[in-house]
């Protein structure tokens, strides 16, 4: 049809285009024809801009078109510049459970198309600083994601009885209670959440997905689990073809070859963005992918200790026998359970005996200033910076990839312990296609990071 023509619209107000466009832009939108949508989107916002009197003098017609407007933003996220994320999240969430077609797939849609649209920052860390942010838009929405049935709750509630988004989000934030959210299973915290609020299965639906994302947004994309990127490569061991996405690696059965290649091309399509080549990305994941097999043994060993040993004492013996004996396995659990129980940027307050020595070390190498400097600062993430790098690339000898890799996977299980920041101490050099620390300098009399 012509209603969209080289992506202007025409007369909109009248009621034979009126009738025409939005029957158009509802089949569009449950066929999820992407390039279309994008067309309406952009279209609609510049008629807006050239017809200023439009809302006014039509506005039951404008808020029919801006309904659909919505949804087609939702089909386009791949295409938003992140600031425009956050702010979208903040004022829409709920019109996207209109959209027939593409809420019976929303985990292959919405979700790879938000993958998308994270792939335009390339610097991992900052993503997880977008995530944040939308985050905290999420928990601004006040969108009503559904109404409470049950006479008794609603009697109790000190608001109304209508539940929105950023309280859905809030309420299941303090039901974590510090616990690490993989721990959590979404399926009977929302069967808690059906019998006390008495919702039906559909809003119970919309709750899930709701909570599925907020488990992707304070999932690191440093975080095997949290990359975007989806990496298939050849496996050197058995040379079955293989993928690897969030976290999990599938063996890929020949026949399905062809719809996969389709899908990963798509999806860097979709992002179209920045000069960063589909190599670049596997590069880095293959060289995050490195340490996974050690970390799975470094979770089940930090198990076994957590059972064994109570006492603060104790752990701190063993953990500087580790030290010394230069134990790997042994070293890098104790780090782990640290980062775990979030204490890692604790550790110099925690620990007097580490404290000490790191503090002569420091007035040996440098000056009795920036020791001074040191005990005065003791969270400073350059501190701890210097002090895991002393720990995994000095000590247990491992090389600058690997060593940066866990210093990512310490400081994500330290983020996931409470209510702690990200401490930006290593990153993905996507040019490279390896992790790195970031530089120390000394400088008046202290070390910092390198911005």
């Amino acid at each position: 049809m012509n209603i969209v023509n080289e992506k202007k619209l025409i007369n909109i107000a009248d009621a034979n285009i009126y009738s025409q466009l939005t029957t158009y832009l509802q089949q569009i939108i449950n066929e999820w024809q992407f390039e279309k949508a994008a067309d309406f989107k952009y279209a609609f916002k510049i008629y807006l801009e050239q017809n200023p009197n439009f809302i006014k003098m039509f506005p039951n017609e404008y808020t029919i078109y801006n309904e659909l407007y919505v949804k087609c933003k939702f089909l386009t996220l791949s295409q938003f510049v992140l600031s425009e994320l956050v702010d979208f999240f903040r004022e829409h969430w709920i019109e996207q459970y209109d959209i027939t077609f593409y809420t019976d797939r929303q985990s292959t849609i919405f979700f790879d198309l938000f993958d998308a649209c994270m792939m335009g920052e390339l610097i991992y860390e900052d993503r997880d600083e977008w995530k944040n942010k939308i985050i905290k838009s999420l928990k601004e929405n006040n969108q009503v994601l559904f109404t409470v049935q049950n006479k008794e709750v609603e009697k109790n509630r000190a608001s109304s009885n209508k539940v929105t988004v950023g309280e859905l989000i809030v309420t299941f934030e303090n039901n974590l209670k510090n616990k690490r959210i993989e721990f959590i299973t979404i399926t009977n915290y929302l069967d808690r959440l059906q019998k006390e609020y008495t919702i039906d299965e559909q809003i119970k639906n919309k709750i899930a997905h709701l909570l599925k994302f907020y488990k992707v947004l304070v999932t690191s994309s440093m975080d095997a689990l949290g990359a975007e990127e989806v990496m298939t490569y050849i496996d050197e061991e058995d040379h079955k073809f293989k993928v690897l996405k969030k976290g999990i690696i599938e063996e890929i059965k020949m026949d399905n070859l062809a719809e996969l290649e389709k899908t990963i091309s798509s999806l860097y399509e979709l992002r179209n963005k920045n000069n960063a080549t589909e190599l670049d990305y596997k590069s880095l994941i293959q060289a995050y992918r490195l340490t996974q097999v050690d970390w799975d043994k470094i979770v089940k060993e930090s198990n076994k200790i957590l059972g064994s040993v109570n006492i603060e004492s104790e752990f701190q013996k063993n953990f500087h026998n580790a030290i010394n004996t230069k134990n790997s396995l042994l070293l890098i659990t104790y780090l782990f359970i640290l980062a775990q129980k979030g204490h890692l940027d604790e550790i110099f307050e925690r620990d007097i005996k580490i404290k000490e020595i790191f503090k002569a070390h420091l007035a040996k190498k440098f000056t009795a200033k920036l020791a001074s400097h040191f005990e005065a600062n003791l969270r400073e993430p350059v501190y701890l910076s210097y002090f895991l790098q002393h720990i995994l690339k000095d000590i247990l000898k491992l090389n600058e990839n690997e060593s940066a890799v866990l210093a990512i996977k310490l400081v994500n299980e330290l983020k996931r312990a409470g209510d702690k920041q990200y401490l930006p101490i290593a990153y993905g050099d996507l040019k490279e296609g390896i992790f790195k620390w970031k530089g120390i300098v000394e400088k008046d009399d202290k070390l910092e990071l390198e911005k």
